[in-house]
């Protein structure tokens, strides 16, 4: 019951890690300004989106290095996914626009 304050949490903290489990708690991480670092868990069906991620320097491996790492400007994947929502929507109906 009452508010949840895990909206409030990500957007105040300096420096976020996570756990390489969810790529939901992955991406909301990520969406936010602050340092995204990954316990990686070693699960396969996971390691393409942390690997992706690493690779354009938003996301690096925790390794209980304690220096902080400089804000970094937050993913919004929302344009993308939308285009393609509508690319396909019209291959499928015939209807542009």
């Amino acid at each position: 019951a009452g508010d949840n304050p895990y909206r409030a949490v990500l957007a105040l903290s300096d420096r976020l890690i996570v756990t390489g489990d969810s790529v939901s708690m992955i991406s909301e991480a990520v969406s936010t300004s602050a340092p995204v670092e990954v316990i990686d868990l070693n699960i396969a069906r996971y390691r393409q989106f942390i690997d992706a991620l690493i690779k354009t320097g938003r996301v690096r491996r925790f390794t209980g290095d304690p220096a902080s790492w400089l804000a970094t400007a937050p993913i919004n994947a929302t344009p993308a996914v939308a285009l393609t929502v509508r690319a396909l929507l019209q291959r499928q109906t015939g209807v542009s626009g």
